[in-house]
């Protein structure tokens, strides 16, 4: 069983953003389709992408890089 977490950067409702299963391969949905299709990335390939988001999106938007990828 998968258990799902959600960026704190998800809307109000709390619907609109990606969601994450961690372990050995991780495993991302879109929230507002719960049922509707995933893929799996490595763990290696996803933490890669995350220090790219982070790298980007903090110089851009002037926000600490724990604000913007915090998973709750």
């Amino acid at each position: 069983m998968l258990v799902w977490r959600k960026s704190s950067a998800s809307g109000p409702a709390g619907d609109n953003c990606v969601e994450v299963s961690l372990g050995s391969r991780v495993v991302v949905r879109d929230s507002k389709v719960k049922g509707g299709p995933c893929f799996a990335v490595s763990s290696l390939a996803w933490s890669s992408f995350l220090v790219s988001v982070r790298r980007i999106s903090g110089a851009s938007r002037g926000r600490s890089q724990g604000e913007i990828w915090t998973l709750t």
